[in-house]
């Protein structure tokens, strides 16, 4: 059911209906038992909040990563990005330069 789920979730996505693609994203977290395809919700709506230069929400569903126990390597870029740029709207610039350059070490 959940792969179901997602993959409506991918076509909603590709339709740019991004909210409703959230929403079936976060359906697949809910009921999925299984770790790649909670991780690639996760990234998809990461992706997503980035997209919409909403670095706040992209990072707090990043940080779910940590209680859902998901350890992929592109969540990981993801993270840095999102804790870069918030560093920087914050005026922390080495902080957020840092961690950027970490993304594009890791590229």
């Amino acid at each position: 059911m959940s792969k179901a789920y997602f993959y409506k979730a991918k076509a909603l996505k590709k339709l740019n209906n991004m909210n409703d693609a959230v929403i079936y994203f976060e359906q697949v977290l809910r009921l999925s038992q299984d770790n790649y395809l909670a991780g690639s919700s996760l990234y998809e709506i990461a992706k997503i909040k980035i997209q919409q230069k909403d670095f706040y929400e992209a990072h707090y569903n990043l940080q779910r990563t940590i209680e859902l126990n998901l350890k992929q390597r592109k969540l990981i870029n993801y993270k840095l990005f999102a804790e870069g740029v918030i560093f920087l709207m914050k005026r922390k610039t080495k902080t957020g330069v840092k961690l950027l350059s970490q993304v594009i070490e890791r590229m």
